[in-house]
């Protein structure tokens, strides 16, 4: 078996070992390759998989990415070319423990309300110390609406708590039988964009799903919500949260995703960027929740144990 690992930087070398073990392993900025003898694919977020991409991979038969999200593959591509996918979706309990994601959920969060882009801006490009232009909020006692309780918003919810905060949560297909955490109140999703200081989603996204927030959501939300969004940038209706932050509706955002991010110029096209450019309180950073040293290769261990487990059963 042929694998190419199309984003080399860095990868795990346990993970290559694996791979090695299996078959011939080349790497993207590698010459003595050809494409259509590749069989496996190795990619995370830096390609966006579609049937162009796959037009010179004429015996491709997997695609391999440690990610949880798959919205940078087209899947009905892959299906129509019987391209098995495999992802961190096959192995979600070895990965229970990865805690990059929330803790950069909590580091948008205290951000946020604490208007800290604002003042290390003001210090360093202003020369300027006034600590009363930067009067922020605290957290205890906070109501936080958390949107998808899956292993990120469960472990988000465990720390809200810990912080004082009081939870909420939205989640129609959380199996309750689960007996979920006592300081977790459930709300249906009006009730919590209402009642709620912050919103925090951390969702699972699919291709067919819909905005969970758009224009109607936000006219529902508290004057002076915060809103985190550490899960798909199309969970989102950019317009419509881009419209509440101007009528002051919102008075933070903190996003790790943005919709589209595999077009080309697709940051020009965001209403939150555009927004964030006129100094409003937005944070938007490059889809970084997963990108530690330390969840990358051991999610690049993980795929690599988990699909020669497959192949050698």
């Amino acid at each position: 078996m042929n694998f190419l690992i199309l984003e080399p930087n860095h990868y795990s070398k346990e993970a290559i070992k694996t791979y090695e073990s299996l078959g011939n392993v080349f790497l993207n900025n590698d010459t003595n390759f050809s494409k259509k003898d590749i069989n496996a694919l190795i990619v995370r977020l830096g390609h966006m998989i579609d049937s162009e991409f796959l037009l010179e991979f004429e015996n491709l038969k997997y695609i391999l990415t440690p990610t949880t999200g798959l919205n940078h593959i087209d899947m009905n591509v892959c299906e129509s070319k019987n391209i098995r996918i495999i992802s961190l979706r096959d192995c979600m309990n070895k990965i229970k423990n990865v805690s990059s994601t929330v803790e950069l959920t909590l580091g948008l969060l205290i951000s946020l309300v604490r208007n800290m882009n604002g003042a290390i801006n003001d210090v360093k490009i202003n020369n300027t110390w006034d600590r009363n232009k930067y009067r922020g909020f605290e957290l205890r006692d906070k109501k936080i609406g958390i949107i998808g309780l899956g292993r990120i918003g469960l472990a988000f919810a465990r720390i809200c708590n810990l912080m004082g905060m009081h939870v909420y949560a939205y989640d129609p297909k959380y199996d309750k039988g689960k007996n979920p955490p006592s300081y977790i109140t459930f709300l249906h999703l009006s009730d919590l964009l209402g009642a709620c200081d912050i919103i925090s989603i951390n969702a699972r996204y699919d291709i067919n799903n819909k905005p969970l927030i758009s224009f109607e959501e936000v006219s529902k939300m508290q004057t002076g919500v915060f809103i985190i969004n550490t899960a798909r940038g199309e969970l989102l209706n950019e317009e419509a949260v881009a419209n509440g932050i101007k009528e002051k509706r919102i008075a933070g955002l903190g996003v790790d995703v943005l919709s589209n991010e595999h077009r080309k110029e697709f940051l020009k096209h965001s209403p939150i960027y555009k927004a964030m450019k006129n100094n409003y309180n937005i944070i938007i950073t490059p889809h970084i929740g997963g990108c530690t040293s330390e969840a990358m290769e051991y999610t690049e261990d993980i795929i690599a144990k988990y699909f020669k487990g497959l192949l050698t059963k």
